[in-house]
Parts: structure tokens; sequence; C-alpha cells
């Protein structure tokens, strides 16, 4: 289930954040005590979105800002939010912007498609993820990608994969 904010930003132009998939980083939690939680990056503005995710190494911030560029269609700068929002996986949304990278890649969404660093990120996100949903998701979507891949490439994948974990030290 998919559940869409349509949020106006305060004091600004006229501004519209749907945030796709918020049930995803919000995992179990209530609805309403989530919203509290989340309502300080629902309300803000990209600019601070920008400034939580990269100066103050707040994951989630990554993934709002990331998900509002990429509605916007700036997709290098949603890459690059969800590409550091994953640096910093702490939290789900960290881990959520390890799915997102890796569906970037495979559709080919402001990145060259490329199936290896797709798998790559499924394969990343289904061992270092806790919650199993978001493995099975990741699990499911690295086994359709890998119908059509080869063995050379899969084999690729899982050592950028065990790179990526070596150098997060996880």
């Amino acid at each position: 289930m998919l559940v869409w904010y349509k949020t106006e930003m305060s004091g600004r132009i006229s501004n519209f954040l749907w945030v796709i998939g918020f049930c995803a980083v919000l995992g179990a939690v209530g609805q309403a005590s989530a919203q509290g939680k989340f309502q300080r990056y629902i309300r803000a503005v990209p600019a601070d979105l920008f400034e939580m995710c990269v100066n103050r190494s707040d994951d989630i911030a990554c993934y709002f800002y990331g998900g509002l560029q990429k509605k916007r269609g700036n997709m290098v700068n949603a890459r690059d939010a969800f590409f550091l929002g994953a640096q910093l996986a702490r939290e789900r949304a960290g881990f959520v912007c390890m799915l997102e990278l890796a569906r970037m890649y495979e559709k080919g969404e402001g990145v060259r498609a490329d199936s290896i660093q797709a798998y790559r990120w499924y394969t990343v996100l289904m061992t270092d993820q806790p919650a199993q949903d978001l493995r099975a998701a990741a699990s499911n979507k690295r086994q359709s990608l890998a119908a059509g891949m080869t063995a050379d490439q899969i084999a690729k994948a899982q050592a950028m994969a065990r790179a990526w974990k070596t150098q997060r030290g996880s």
C-alpha cells in the first residue's frame, strides 16, 4: 500500500511534495506517531532537506530530498541524495535510498540503465537491511534481474556489493 502525502510548503512559492512509498519508510510505526516523527521532513523546504542530508548526515532527509528531486525530474540530484542516504543508512529511510538507487539503475531513470549496478544495490540491501519486507523486495527484484544477466555480470555485481560492505564496515 502506498500512502501519498500532499503538503504545501509554508511561506514559500506553492510547491507540492508527493512522498511516494511513505509506508515503506514508516514500516510498522503507527501513522499518527509517524506523521509527528516525519513532520519536520514533510514541511521542510528543499534547501533545508539538502542541508540536513549533507551537513547533518541525516539519511531520512536524504530520502525526502531525493524523492522530491526525483518528482521534479532532477534525476542527477535524486541519485546523489539517494547515494548519500545509502552511505548514511541507519534508519529505514537510508535503506530505502538503496532501493531507490537500484530502481533508478534498473530503469535507467536519470542514469544509464545498468543491471550490474541495480543488482549490486539489491544485493547490499538484501544483506544489510534487518527488515524482512525490504529484504524480500530486494531479493525478488534481484532474482528477476539475474534472469537477463550473464554469470560474469552477476559476479561483478556481487564483488561490488562485497566491496561496498567492506568499505562501510558492515
